[in-house]
């Protein structure tokens, strides 16, 4: 009876702990496998589509934001306009928020750099630039356009302008 409780009964409950561990393994080992499987048909699925393709979805929502090219396209859809962009400042913020200040909720997939910048046209400039925002492969969102009078020349705006982008985290 003593070597039961002194011997068997703990080797007996480390053979419980040891048979629990290994379906922990078995089940981690299947999912493992799951996920193979998924990454194949996926892997197999993504070959299928052209080069091409890929680099609009890549350009639409980046991988990883490059605020370099991002400046240099805003500028040239500006330049196409005769607008000059000056004043830039960036951030990035994982929290975005919609016009009522509400949080929309896609903060756990998607990064989003907010673009802020000023320069000087007149309206019907300012319209074909946004129209050429509104045509750009990027997902660009205006927040903010600010309007002020330009005192030195009277047909001429200065505005600044804010754009959201996003880009997968």
């Amino acid at each position: 009876m003593g070597l039961f409780y002194l011997y068997i009964s703990p080797e007996y409950t480390k053979i419980g702990t040891l048979q629990a561990e290994r379906d922990n393994y078995d089940e981690i080992l299947s999912k493992s496998v799951e996920l193979r499987q998924i990454r194949a048909e996926l892997g197999e699925k993504t070959s299928r589509f052209r080069e091409t393709d890929l680099a609009k979805l890549d350009k639409m929502i980046p991988v990883q934001m490059d605020l370099v090219r991002l400046v240099l396209e805003t500028d040239s859809l500006a330049l196409k306009h005769a607008i000059v962009i000056h004043d830039i400042e960036t951030s990035s913020n994982d929290d975005v928020k919609d016009s009522n200040g509400q949080s929309v909720g896609i903060a756990d997939k998607y990064k989003t750099l907010t673009l802020s910048f000023t320069f000087e046209t007149d309206y019907s400039n300012l319209g074909g630039f946004i129209k050429d925002i509104e045509k750009s492969l990027r997902i660009m969102d205006i927040v903010k356009v600010e309007v002020n009078t330009n005192k030195e020349r009277p047909s001429f705006q200065d505005y600044q302008m804010t754009i959201n982008t996003y880009s997968l985290k």
